[in-house]
């Protein structure tokens, strides 16, 4: 077989490779149907447990001071969903792009919260979290093997892929008409 046989070759089970994914993830097999759902494990939220003895306030006061450092952290966001337990507390979000944005306006948390983890969940992932889903799909598939998070205190054996919307800056030009 000669080089250019090898090539075409290695491009032919990287391709295959590719279709039997999307087949996993959107459950269909027959092209013939549209694509309206993935089931993928994606970021969807963030979770803090409450810190030990982090400060002498009461019960009430840790839960007021976090909650109005959420509040002031979120409301930038569609929608979500925010849960606070003897625990700690949960946000989950319903839009994924709005993961990274999250990660962000939450990088400052009172003393009363210890370090932030991610929740997953798996979908079905549909309308504007249909193509975010996709995404997470083909982000994952192309990290090497061995990939592993840029930070060193992360523990984390893999990066994690976040999809996120560009907001158009400027007004859309009409198109000139053709001639």
């Amino acid at each position: 077989m000669t080089t250019e046989g090898i090539y075409i070759g290695r491009k032919n089970e990287i391709f295959k490779h590719g279709i039997k994914g999307i087949k996993k993830i959107t459950g269909k097999y027959n092209t013939s149907k549209p694509l309206t759902e993935v089931k993928i494990s994606c970021p969807c939220g963030l979770k803090w447990k409450w810190q030990d003895h982090a400060s002498p306030m009461t019960e009430q006061g840790k839960e007021a001071r976090t909650l109005t450092w959420i509040t002031e952290c979120t409301k930038i966001f569609r929608t979500h969903s925010l849960k606070m337990t003897q625990g700690g507390m949960e946000i989950k979000l319903e839009t994924l792009t709005d993961m990274l944005p999250l990660l962000q306006a939450t990088q400052n948390p009172p003393l009363d919260l210890g370090t932030r983890s991610l929740i997953y969940d798996i979908g079905p992932w549909k309308g504007e979290n249909l193509l975010a889903g996709i995404e997470t799909f083909f982000q994952k598939n192309a990290y090497h093997s061995f990939a592993t998070c840029g930070n060193s205190e992360c523990g984390k054996t893999g990066p994690i892929p976040m999809s996120t919307t560009a907001h158009n800056t400027t007004s859309e030009q009409p198109l000139p008409p053709e001639a």
